[in-house]
């Protein structure tokens, strides 16, 4: 007797009570698929900017590695 609130909603018929469930269902699977391609989408722009950063600081210490080389006479 404890849980038969939820086999027949009292005013709420049992197709109503399919919708429902269908849509809390869809709305359920969408909110993590998007919640996942979030994170996803985090991680590889985090993992693009550090990659950026590490080539930009390679570049300007190859850059400065050749002007303090370079003999100026």
């Amino acid at each position: 007797m404890a849980h038969k609130w939820w086999r027949k909603l009292p005013g709420i018929s049992l197709r109503t009570q399919l919708h429902l469930l269908i849509v809390l269902v869809a709305l359920f699977t969408f909110s993590f698929s998007l919640y996942i391609s979030v994170q996803s989408t985090q991680n590889y722009l985090n993992t693009q900017m550090k990659s950026h950063a590490q080539d930009a600081a390679t570049s300007l210490g190859l850059s400065m590695s050749l002007i303090w080389t370079t003999p100026t006479w």
